[in-house]
């Protein structure tokens, strides 16, 4: 499983499009997109999902990323993660 993400198996990913190990922001979003519960609305979800890479306070590439496309599914604008 993924350290930061540990609600999110990524271990099965039948392609990995940067090297051994590294599952891209897009594959990441979706695969917690098709997790949700039916019924659950995505934009209350994103909005956790953003709070906790937030909690982070990181600047990694893959983070601020994955954060963009949670702020697009919350119907936020996307922000910088400000340390």
């Amino acid at each position: 499983m993924d350290d930061d993400f540990p609600h999110i198996d990524t271990r099965f990913h039948p392609r990995r499009s940067q090297g051994a190990g590294h599952v891209t922001p897009e594959t990441v979003f979706l695969q917690w997109l098709l997790s949700l519960p039916a019924g659950t609305p995505v934009d209350v979800a994103a909005q956790g999902q953003i709070d906790m890479i937030d909690a982070h306070a990181t600047n990694h590439p893959d983070a601020t990323r994955l954060r963009e496309l949670f702020a697009a599914a919350a119907g936020e604008p996307p922000c910088p993660i400000l340390n």
